[in-house]
């Protein structure tokens, strides 16, 4: 047996955070760098579990990026970036790190694959600290061992998000881009080219803010694949749709235009505007809440838009779990876990949402006005971890990253509980075989 220190940490909302208490728990000879042996059966028909790693139950688990052989996990407190070789999906295994960034966390992680290079976001725990803010860039042509090769340095202020947009253009070969939403400091869009990762060029930028002289604060954002659009979530001010047909053409000096005016920003009952997701092939968007905490209840749902008139995003319909049905609120709060959707992959006409305590949702698309569920999975939690976030509630699943999809299997992160190697065998499951994502 062996005594650690047990970090309770704390995250002020809306500003990244992280206090941590540390008390004495006593952990079982396992617990510490050992993948745990077992069985996680699925909930529902339609997930199998092909593999798992506790990642040392260390907790504070964030952003998932995968190249490969290789998978790259966060930390939403000052942990390193772990490496994992999956080769086997069924036995996952810990083979490096890249060293934390003392003051600050890993938070998101981004791959591309064509110029094998890592994208880890890395913002300051307490805003008013001189923790770095930026975005490492790493080659990763040997996976396993990463090398630095550029940053994007934001000095005083937060990024939040980002996203890579790979240009189709053939004549633009090998052009990424990355959009990055910044949390609350203008301006709160910036875009750069990542083509050569040891110069990263400032392309262009944007501000929700400057256009209603409201407070704002950008959460995330999607780009269409042609480039031409983007759809952005303000967590204060709503969704909108953005012109970004400049940027994708390769223009001198490219502008970013709003196309829907904020008179028609579509804002969702209780705000707290998570994200934006197109749903491939048609002019529907997957759009998400981030509300949890006593007294919020029912929480967020997941809604769907139809953008394809941009100056007007319409609502077509909503879904929602059991613990978001107001009638269960004395029943869900008892429970005390964050029962609201995080972050969403849209492959196939179907939603792989994160939904911190109730798991990974499989939502189908298809009918818009009426999503329906197929599949979810819900985790056996660990008996103990090293650190965990209770703003997020004593129910110890909280399952947070975007699902990233290779070669037919869905990867994700639990905060607390570590990496999940699923497969979907639910309805057009085949479908997903030939996808992948990063």
């Amino acid at each position: 047996m062996k005594l650690l220190g047990h970090a309770l940490c704390r995250t002020a909302i809306g500003f990244g955070l992280t206090l941590c208490a540390v008390v004495s728990l006593t952990f079982g000879p396992h617990s510490i760098g050992h993948v745990r042996a077992r069985q996680v059966a699925p909930a529902v028909d339609g997930i199998a579990v092909i593999g798992t790693h506790d990642l040392g139950a260390r907790g504070l688990n964030a952003g998932l990026a995968l190249a490969g052989a290789c998978a790259y996990v966060g930390s939403r407190g000052e942990g390193s970036v772990a490496i994992l070789d999956i080769s086997d999906p069924a036995a996952p295994d810990i083979i490096g790190q890249i060293a934390p960034v003392a003051g600050s966390t890993t938070r998101e992680l981004r791959v591309d694959r064509e110029l094998a290079l890592l994208a880890i976001l890395t913002f300051r725990l307490d805003p008013f600290s001189a923790a770095p803010n930026r975005i490492d860039l790493y080659d990763i042509t040997a996976c396993a061992q990463p090398r630095l090769a550029g940053q994007i340095d934001f000095g005083e202020s937060l990024p939040h998000e980002f996203i890579f947009w790979r240009d189709p253009d053939s004549t633009h070969a090998g052009r990424l881009l990355t959009y990055v939403a910044m949390w609350g400091y203008t301006p709160n869009l910036r875009v750069f080219d990542l083509t050569d990762p040891a110069r990263p060029v400032a392309l262009t930028q944007w501000d929700a803010g400057a256009v209603t002289n409201a407070v704002s604060m950008l959460h995330s954002l999607s780009v269409s694949p042609d480039g031409t659009r983007a759809y952005a979530a303000d967590w204060l001010l709503g969704t909108m749709a953005l012109d970004t047909s400049a940027v994708a053409r390769n223009e001198v000096t490219p502008g970013i235009n709003l196309l829907t005016p904020p008179e028609s920003w579509v804002v969702l009952p209780g705000g707290n505007h998570h994200s934006a997701v197109p749903i491939p092939g048609s002019s529907g968007l997957v759009t998400t809440q981030e509300i949890y905490g006593f007294g919020t209840c029912p929480y967020a749902r997941i809604y769907l838009l139809d953008a394809a008139q941009p100056a007007e995003l319409r609502e077509t319909g909503q879904f929602g779990i059991a613990e978001n049905d107001p009638a269960l609120c004395g029943q869900t709060e008892a429970r005390d876990g964050a029962f609201s959707p995080h972050n969403v992959l849209v492959a196939a006409d179907l939603a792989f949402a994160t939904w911190y305590a109730g798991g990974l949702r499989v939502v189908d698309l298809r009918d818009w006005s009426n999503p329906a569920e197929v599949a979810f999975f819900v985790p056996d939690p660990l008996p103990e971890v090293l650190a965990d976030d209770f703003t997020l509630g004593s129910y110890p699943i909280r399952m947070w990253s975007t699902p990233v999809l290779q070669d037919g299997l869905l990867y994700v992160m639990d905060i607390r509980n570590g990496l999940y190697i699923l497969e979907y065998t639910g309805p057009r499951a085949g479908e997903l075989i030939t996808s992948s994502s990063a």
